[in-house]
């Protein structure tokens, strides 16, 4: 099966910015464009100021249509299709991360450094993501659940 899947890093605590100063793309902003597009031979992207931090529902209108997939890390959007994998340090953290991220009820597995040390918990499976084998059965998983 080939899908078309996109991905979303998302980048909470954190300044990066793709438009630095110097480039034209920043001084095509500073010059008042609303956004701005660098297109390239092999890369294109779209720049925007953000008034506020945009949820998954809002840069949905960016993704092509043709999309079946979407992995997004770091967003704390819950509904409907959205099913979640939750990467924690270790067993500790899991009850604090899902609280903080506001975790709902479509969590899949979890993963993170986690996995290099348990195997099992008693409400998901873990998962080590960097294991070719695992991966192979998350994804299959994600798939029967996204009914693809």
């Amino acid at each position: 099966m080939d899908l078309r899947v996109g991905t979303i890093k998302s980048m909470v605590h954190s300044n990066f910015t793709i438009d630095v100063k110097g480039k034209d793309t920043y001084r095509h902003r500073k010059a008042g464009a609303s956004f701005v597009i660098s297109l390239s031979r092999n890369e294109t992207a779209f720049i925007r100021t953000n008034t506020h931090r945009q949820d998954l529902e809002e840069i949905s209108r960016l993704f092509p249509e043709d999309t079946d997939v979407v992995v997004a890390e770091g967003l704390h959007d819950t509904g409907p299709g959205i099913f979640q994998l939750i990467a924690c340090k270790d067993l500790e953290m899991l009850e604090e991360t899902m609280r903080v991220r506001n975790i709902g009820e479509n969590v899949v597995a979890l993963s993170g450094l986690m996995a290099n040390k348990l195997t099992e918990h008693s409400r998901y499976p873990i998962f080590n993501v960097m294991k070719d084998d695992e991966l192979n059965i998350l994804v299959e998983i994600l798939i029967e659940r996204i009914g693809l």
